[in-house]
């Protein structure tokens, strides 16, 4: 057996210890409740968005963000890019004149919103900004504590007796796939990219250990998550050399 056979038994073990102490219960509700707070108050904040910016406290908001850019400049209409372009070009726009060159982006943005000032364009991209936040942090919240509530539940459920021994063989067992899912389907490929980019040599020297381990050719043969990694940043799988 090579080192490299030792580093992934003792990263199992690690992953087994931890799964059987925390029991799949506890580690599977701490994960939902991570992803269901900030998956939901981000779905959330983009569908009721678009309802509060029909209520009256939010033009009251708006009015009040249009009140920042009340500069000559910006309260002046605008009918096309160039023209838009030309304004910010202008002596007045002082430190604006920097988004001169994405005057076509942005008068594409007045379109959308329906304004034709840069001052009622900022004032309701401010305003969406605030508002959008303000729903996102009290849907996080009120998601996050519905959340715990079922977390202790499913705990109570899991702490049956019967119920509790199952438990914490499929925790082990989940800990052992996430940990593979993070060492060797992430880390390790995210590790070999940097020496197939920069460092060549030392991807060499991984390659020389790895052809000594059993279970580490195991693991580099059936690592689909990293051969997606290396595809994504067009390094060839076949050919990488820390992995192969």
């Amino acid at each position: 057996m090579g080192i490299l056979d030792f580093v992934l038994l003792g990263v199992l073990l690690v992953t087994v210890i931890i799964g059987l102490k925390r029991g799949f219960a506890k580690m599977i509700s701490n994960f939902l409740c991570v992803v269901v707070a900030l998956g939901g108050s981000v779905i959330a904040t983009s569908l009721l968005v678009n309802v509060v910016k029909g209520l009256d406290l939010y033009v009251q908001l708006q009015t009040s963000m249009m009140g920042l850019f009340s500069q000559p400049f910006m309260t002046t209409a605008v009918a096309s890019p160039e023209a838009l372009a030309e304004l910010l070009a202008g002596e007045g726009a002082g430190a604006f004149s920097v988004l001169g060159g994405l005057s076509a982006q942005i008068f594409e943005g007045m379109q959308q919103a329906g304004v034709d000032t840069l001052s009622a364009f900022l004032g309701d991209l401010l305003a969406t900004i605030i508002a959008g936040f303000a729903i996102w942090l009290v849907s996080y919240i009120l998601l996050k504590y519905i959340c715990i509530g079922l977390k202790k539940l499913i705990c109570l459920i899991a702490g049956v007796p019967v119920i509790k021994s199952i438990d914490k063989i499929i925790g082990a067992a989940f800990s052992v796939a996430f940990g593979y899912v993070i060492v060797f389907g992430v880390l390790y490929p995210a590790f070999g990219i940097v020496c197939a980019k920069f460092f060549p040599d030392l991807g060499a020297q991984v390659v020389a250990m790895a052809n000594q381990s059993t279970l580490f050719s195991y693991v580099h043969h059936t690592n689909v998550i990293g051969e997606m990694l290396c595809g994504f940043f067009q390094v060839d799988y076949a050919t990488f050399a820390p992995i192969v």
